[in-house]
Parts: C-alpha cells; sequence; structure tokens
C-alpha cells in the first residue's frame, strides 16, 4: 500500500459534520454459509510486522517486540483440521503494491522482494512512513522443497517494488526506484540469483505521484511486459532476446493508456488479449484518502499484431480496491477493496463511512470483448486487505487479512471463500482462517 501519512490532522470541524451524516455507510457483513476448501500444491503469503494497518494515518507503528516479517507457506490441498503451514523469515514490506512476491513454474521456489527496510526496534513513529522507513534492497529466495530454506539473498536496486517470474523463462522481472534499473530483468537457477540485466524506463515525477515503474506483469508469451508509469500510465515494452535467450534490450510496444486516478497491480488474461488494472482513485491530495470515491477496474485490449492498445471496459468496485485475482480461465475476477479500513480507532475518524470493515467485489469477464461485469460486493471483518487468489480449480478464493480491530495486534489471517453458481455467479464465505504473522498482505498460489 502507497499512502501518505497524517491523514486525519486534514478532517477539520468542516468535515467533521459530513462524517457524521454519513457514518451508517458501512458495507454489511456476508453471512457464513460454506465450508471451506482450497486446491493446487501450496499456498503463499508474506506479512510485514513493521507496521500496523493505521500506522498510514497516524505513523504510529504499533508494539513489534518479538514479530518478524515473515513468509507462510500452506501445504495444498486445504486441511481445515490441520494446516501443516510452515513459516519462515523474509524481508519485505506492504509499502508497495501487492506484487511483492512470485514462484518458479516448477513450484520450487518463491521469490520475494523488500520494498523497504526495518526500521530500528526503538523507533515508535514516523511523520510519514514512506519517506520514514528505512530504503529496501534485498531479493529473497526461498526454497519450498521440504523445510522452507533461504537458498539465496542479494541486494538487487534501491526499493523493489514488484516482482513477477517469466511464464516460459527462468527470469525475474523487478521495478526499482533506482535510475537506469527502473526495470531489472534477473536470471535463476537452482535457487540462486544469477545475471542481472538493469533497463532504464522513462519515467516522470511530480508532487504527489511517485515516478518510475510501479508494477509489473508478464505477458503469457514472455516477449511483453505492462508496466504501472509512475501509478498514472500503463505501458507496453517488448524484450528483444538474443539467440541465447538473454534479454539484450526492451522497446516500447505501441502506445501508452493513460487511465484512473492512482493505479495499482495489473495482470494479463491467460490469452494475453487483455491486460486488466485496478486504481484506488486517491486522488493528488491528502483529504482523497477520506472522501476518495469507489475505485475500478479497467480492461484494456493488447494489440500484439496492431500495436495499438485501448480501454474497452471500466467498472466501479469497492473502494481503496489495491490487489485482485483473476480465476485460471479468466472467467472471473473480484477486486480486495480495502475501503477506509486505514484510518485508526479516533473521533472522527470511527464514525467514517466505510471504516467499519473491508468488501470484495465479484465481476465476470467476457474473454472474447474484454467487458466486464459487476455482480456483487461481499463485506467482512478484517482490516487491510491488500490481494487474493483462487485456486487451481477457480473455484475457491483466499484472502490476505492484515489483522483485525484490536489494541495490540500479532496475527493476520488468511480467509477461505468459494464461488457458487446457480443462475448466476456468487461468493460464498466459511469462515475459515488461517493465523499467521501480522501484516500478511499478498498472495501467491503454487498451482
Amino acid at each position: 500500500m502507497r499512502k501518505q501519512s497524517k491523514i486525519i490532522k486534514f478532517a477539520s470541524v468542516i468535515v467533521l459534520s459530513l462524517a457524521l451524516v454519513s457514518c451508517a455507510k458501512n458495507i454489511p457483513v456476508t453471512p457464513i454459509t460454506g465450508v471451506a476448501a482450497f486446491t493446487g500444491r501450496a499456498l503463499i503469503g508474506v506479512s510485514d510486522a513493521d507496521m500496523i494497518n493505521t500506522a498510514y494515518a497516524d505513523g504510529k507503528l504499533g508494539n513489534r517486540s518479538g514479530l518478524k516479517d515473515t513468509m507462510t507457506f500452506v501445504p495444498l490441498p486445504l486441511n481445515p483440521e490441520n494446516s501443516n503451514m510452515q513459516t519462515i523469515s523474509t524481508p519485505n514490506s506492504v509499502i508497495s503494491w501487492p506484487q511483492i512476491v512470485d514462484v518458479s513454474k516448477d513450484g520450487a521456489y518463491a521469490f520475494v522482494v523488500e520494498t523497504k527496510g526495518t526500521p530500528p526496534q526503538e523507533t515508535k513513529q514516523f511523520d510519514d512512513v514512506y519517506s520514514g522507513f528505512p530504503d529496501g534492497s534485498l531479493l529473497t529466495v526461498v526454497s519450498l522443497r521440504n523445510k522452507l530454506q533461504v537458498t539465496d539473498q542479494k541486494k538487487i536496486g534501491l526499493n523493489p517494488s514488484a516482482i513477477m517470474v517469466s511464464p516460459n523463462k527462468n527470469l525475474l522481472a523487478i521495478t526499482t526506484d533506482g535510475d537506469g534499473r527502473e526495470l531489472c530483468l534477473v536470471g535463476f537457477a537452482n535457487g540462486q540469483v544469477e545475471n542481472i540485466y538493469p533497463f532504464h524506463i522513462p519515467t516522470y515525477k511530480n508532487e504527489h505521484f511517485r515516478g518510475g515503474a510501479r508494477s509489473v506483469a508478464w505477458h503469457p508469451s514472455g516477449n511483453y511486459i505492462a508496466l504501472n508509469i509512475g501509478d498514472r500510465e500503463v505501458a507496453f515494452y517488448k524484450i528483444v532476446y538474443n539467440e541465447k535467450g538473454v534479454p539484450q534490450k526492451i522497446e516500447p510496444f505501441g502506445n501508452k493508456i493513460t487511465t484512473g486516478k492512482y493505479l495499482t497491480m495489473g495482470s494479463f488474461t491467460p490469452d494475453g488479449n487483455f491486460f486488466l488494472i485496478s486504481d484506488v482513485a486517491w486522488g493528488d491530495s491528502q483529504l482523497s484518502y477520506l472522501f476518495n470515491p469507489r475505485g475500478t477496474l479497467t480492461s484494456i485490449a493488447f494489440g500484439e499484431k496492431t500495436k495499438y492498445h485501448c480501454i474497452v471496459s471500466r467498472k466501479e468496485v469497492g473502494y481503496s480496491p489495491e490487489g485482485f485475482a483473476m480465476s485460471p480461465d479468466g472467467k472471473l475476477v473480484v477486486t480486495v477493496n480495502i475501503n477506509r479500513t486505514y484510518l485508526p480507532s479516533i473521533f472522527p475518524a470511527t464514525v467514517w463511512p466505510y471504516r467499519e470493515r473491508s468488501s470484495l467485489t465479484l465481476l465476470t469477464f467476457d474473454r472474447e470483448t474484454g467487458r466486464i461485469k459487476v455482480i456483487a460486493e461481499y463485506g467482512f471483518d478484517g482490516l487491510l486487505p491488500e490481494n487474493a487468489t483462487f485456486d487451481a480449480s477457480g473455484k475457491n478464493l483466499a484472502v490476505a487479512i492484515y489483522h483485525n480491530r484490536e489494541e495490540k495486534p500479532r496475527e493476520g489471517f488468511i480467509e477461505f471463500w468459494n464461488v457458487t453458481k446457480k443462475d448466476n455467479y456468487a461468493l460464498e464465505r466459511t469462515g475459515y482462517k488461517i493465523p499467521c504473522m501480522r501484516g500478511i498482505h499478498d498472495l501467491v498460489l503454487v498451482p
């Protein structure tokens, strides 16, 4: 998540009256009706233990004694009687979009980037968490065979913010803040980082938005990538390889797409014909985190033959949808809506609309036209959920919950939902949760 701190100090007496008028606007909790199931080889989650959810608003990190950034490994199929999960310390940061972990295509290794570092234990508060936290740099490789084990850890660049494994090569795409290293393509083999190929991506900065490439997605062919540029634009690039398959250069591929107010992560559809990206719609001012409209999901047609890309569909979803999940067949999408659960338990934030709980928005996707359609929104307790993933069957969903609303949170949760279909698709809440380290903010499936 990327937000400015000290949001609450901007809530004046004038806006207080507006909050009191609209305090009843909170989505209801979805009832529990299903039985948990989840298929695949494994489910992986990463937790940032360095701050609680409301640090974005007031800069207070919360009690960190005995807590460490953690990877959680849950073997599948899911066993609700005993999750048999494993954990390992893995540096990572929630001060990013939820795209900081991925797995090799053979399921043998996981890769995690550290967007921000860990502050000294004596640090209790920052004026602004984004500028206050120390810079991050690390890429950590974890073996998933038998017992979890770190097999390599290297400095990859300044504040690496996103990572994705190539669909057909042992190659990672990583975005960083380093000048001339906005995109790094990184080779790996046998659990070790090999060659690093840095590339410059022309970007821009302004007063409110970061420059650089903020998230990355591979096209299924492995020949193209899509980048979120400065949280405002989508740009496509072609990767040029030599005869040995080594990346030599990257070339702009077709037109850029300027869309939305504050873009986050994106993903190509399984056939590569469309690119979807979420927009949290926070706007330029800090007050926009109090008065932000609903976010959106946008579908962009990718013109592999024409080099012309265009928006074909955009739909409103919940508030602050940082991450989303797409079913393996590309027919369903679920956005994960933080709403305004980043606001602390102080007045007037306690009566602010959509602060109380989070939600999921279920959408259908037309694989021929690229059109998206909203089916329904589902509320649930739990704060700052940033991402979710479907299982291998596409019939079940796992959602990352940063932590619950409590005075000294020490646990986060993975909550499980089902997909049902009678007359139409629907989500069914099972209520089953796996407790893990506080601050879980990203999930990835080993299919």
